[in-house]
C-alpha cells in the first residue's frame, strides 16, 4: 500500500503537470488555425500598394464598382458552393473591399504630396490573379474554421490586430474587418 501511494504521489504531479502545460498549446491551435486566415487577408490587403500605384500611373479612379462586383459575385458563388452564408459572405468581402479602397485613396493622398518613382506592377496580369487566389484561400480557410466548429471568437481581436500589418490600415478599419469576420456562418 505504501508503494503504490509513493508512486501515486510521483505520477500525479507529472500527470497535472503534462495535462496544465498541453492546454496553453489547445488555445495556441486555435489561434495558429485563426492565424492563416490573419495571415491570408493581411497578404490580400498587402496588394493595395500595387493596385494604388497602377491606378495613379494610369490616372484611373480609385472606386470601381463594375470590378467591386465581379468579386463579390466570385465570393458569393463560392460561398454558396461551400455551403456558407452569402448574406455574411458579402459583406464580409464588402468591408474588406472598402478597407482596400481607402488604403488605394491613403497612397494617393501620400503620392499628390510626395510622388513616388516605383512603376506599379502589371494590374490585370499579376495583381488580380494573385488576389483571386487569394480570395479563395480566404473562404477555404473561412470553410475550415466553420467546419472544425473553431470559427473566429470575440477574444482574437488583438490576435487580428497584430497580424494586420500594412501600414495603411486604420486600428478602426482593422476592427470594421474583424467584426465582418465575427458575423460569418454557414447556411
Amino acid at each position: 500500500m505504501r508503494m503504490q501511494k509513493k508512486w501515486l504521489f510521483k505520477v500525479c504531479p507529472l500527470f497535472l503537470t503534462l495535462f496544465f502545460s498541453s492546454t496553453p498549446h489547445l488555445a495556441n491551435a486555435e489561434h495558429t488555425e485563426s492565424s492563416v486566415l490573419f495571415s491570408l487577408i493581411n497578404k490580400r490587403l498587402s496588394y493595395m500598394e500595387g493596385v494604388a500605384l497602377y491606378k495613379y500611373e494610369k490616372n484611373i479612379k480609385v472606386e470601381d464598382l463594375d470590378r467591386e462586383q465581379i468579386v463579390i459575385n466570385e465570393a458569393l458563388e463560392e460561398a454558396t458552393e461551400k455551403d456558407l452564408d452569402r448574406t455574411s459572405i458579402e459583406n464580409f468581402f464588402r468591408t474588406q473591399i472598402d478597407i482596400a479602397k481607402l488604403i488605394q485613396y491613403r497612397y494617393f493622398g501620400d503620392w499628390a504630396q510626395n510622388p513616388t518613382n516605383t512603376t506599379a506592377p502589371d494590374l490585370q496580369n499579376d495583381i488580380r490573379p494573385s488576389l483571386t487566389n487569394l480570395g479563395h484561400s480566404i473562404i477555404l480557410e473561412l470553410v475550415k474554421l466553420l467546419r472544425d466548429k473553431k470559427g473566429i471568437k470575440s477574444e482574437q481581436r488583438d490576435l487580428f490586430h497584430a497580424s494586420i500589418t500594412i501600414a495603411k490600415v486604420h486600428s478602426k478599419d482593422k476592427d470594421d474587418l474583424f467584426d465582418s469576420l465575427l458575423l460569418i456562418k454557414t447556411q
